[in-house]
């Protein structure tokens, strides 16, 4: 099964970012991501039946660039 997942940055500070990620930009829910630790917390599911499929895809995402110290505006995961 194919996937594509969307993040789209909401907010930035010091200490953390939140994204908005979903299967399209349409059904989206949010995540944090602490800048400090690199742990990605859920905030909100994304109002679909495969919602937490979509959170371990786009918290790996997420979570390579802050490996990288890089907060995008958009990102996305694809497979």
């Amino acid at each position: 099964m194919a996937f594509y997942v969307v993040l789209l940055k909401d907010s930035e500070d010091d200490k953390k970012v939140v994204y908005y990620f979903g299967s399209s930009e349409e059904k989206l829910g949010r995540l944090e991501l602490d800048k400090l630790s690199g742990e990605v917390k859920e905030i909100e599911p994304a109002p679909t039946n495969n919602s937490s499929a979509l959170f371990v895809r786009a918290s790996a995402k997420i979570y390579r660039h802050w490996q990288q110290r890089n907060f995008p505006e958009k990102s996305c995961w694809a497979s």
